[in-house]
């Protein structure tokens, strides 16, 4: 019993070209054609070496899965290689029916980029007196105004990116549409029987505090104009005369000889003829020497003399500290002598006093 017996009939059908097409049903030409196009694929098991390169190769099915090469049933996936490898530039033309040579050097550049590739490109500007006059002052405020406005746009723009706050954070209102199905063919069954449905679609609320779904990756600045070329003049035939311009003498040392020997000294100083001439010097050499030796020994004479008052001064205060420990010394000693001559007195005083006692007592015993 064969496969397409079991299964159920297709509900759609693909409308077939009947050119050169056998008198077939549509399944049983389906069959046939279907046959035709695996007749050359291997079956499952036996695809060991294999290689499917064109759409031919994979019959009416899609990529074999135990094939492990780069598979592109239907071309699905592939490169399109209409473009022509020869990299030919298509004929252009400009405004003036001219034939645009220089299209070659812009394939592939920008637009903003600035390319000198005509003679007349390197013209100078004809510059008639009207464009040099200067502007009125309504010009002046206009132009200025017109910056001013240009230069706050950009200005507030840059600020309002970077607050968090400009984030719109009020839901605008749901926006009310009419979905019309097409014919699914379902009946009743579809869609619970409705023909149209009314959608509101709203929109979400973005959090001003999450962080960016995309990472930007700065990419290598791209390539400036090309350089304005310099044009040359012609090449133009030397003459004798620029050749003898042009000659550059050659460097004779004073060292060696052509041959390369060390030329003796005398014969150095001799060729360099530094003793054909008289050397003069001028006079006040003489007179800024002896202005210089005249300044040292005044300098010489105030720092010893600052040094002696120095030491004067030195001297007297050595002086006078001593004279000052000196009467602190007398008036020390005095005081200690003052001291001893009282304490001796007083214990004289005290000694009398014990002898009279005795002899009283002596006395009262003797009665």
């Amino acid at each position: 019993m064969a496969l397409h017996n079991i299964l159920p009939a297709p509900r759609y059908e693909y409308a077939v070209s009947t050119n050169n097409r056998p008198n077939l049903p549509n399944a049983d030409y389906l069959i046939v054609e279907s046959a035709r196009l695996n007749a050359q694929i291997p079956p499952y098991g036996h695809r060991q070496g294999y290689v499917p390169r064109e759409p031919s190769d994979f019959g009416d099915g899609g990529a074999f899965p135990e094939i492990h090469i780069k598979q592109y049933p239907l071309d699905m996936g592939r490169k399109s290689s209409t473009k022509s490898s020869l990299g030919v530039v298509p004929l252009r033309v400009n405004e003036k029916g001219e034939v645009e040579y220089d299209a070659i050097l812009r394939e592939n550049m920008r637009k903003e980029q600035i390319m000198h590739s005509k003679y007349t490109d390197l013209l100078p500007k004809e510059i008639n007196e009207s464009d040099l006059v200067r502007p009125t002052e309504d010009e002046e405020a206009e132009e200025i105004a017109a910056t001013r406005a240009a230069l706050d746009k950009l200005v507030h723009d840059k600020v309002q990116s970077i607050r968090p706050t400009h984030t719109n954070l009020h839901a605008q209102a749901p926006v009310t549409v009419r979905y019309t199905a097409g014919s699914s063919g379902g009946g009743e069954a579809h869609a619970s029987g409705a023909h149209s449905r009314l959608i509101q679609i709203h929109e979400m609320p973005i959090d001003p505090l999450d962080p960016p779904r995309f990472r930007h990756k700065k990419l290598p600045p791209r390539p400036p104009s090309p350089p304005v070329p310099i044009m040359h003049s012609p090449p133009r035939q030397i003459t004798v005369e620029d050749q003898r311009n042009w000659k550059i003498p050659p460097c004779i040392s004073n060292w060696k000889n052509n041959k390369g020997f060390t030329l003796p000294l005398h014969q150095r100083l001799a060729a360099d003829g530094r003793m054909l001439y008289n050397h003069v010097i001028n006079d006040k050499f003489a007179k800024f020497s002896e202005s210089l030796l005249i300044a040292e020994r005044k300098a010489r004479e105030e720092v010893e003399a600052r040094a002696q008052m120095r030491m004067k001064l030195k001297k007297k205060q050595n002086e006078l500290r001593e004279k000052e420990l000196a009467a602190m010394a007398k008036a020390a000693k005095n005081s200690v002598r003052y001291r001893n001559n009282f304490i001796q007195n007083a214990h004289e005083e005290n000694n009398g006093d014990g002898e009279e006692e005795d002899k009283l007592r002596d006395t009262s015993e003797y009665d």
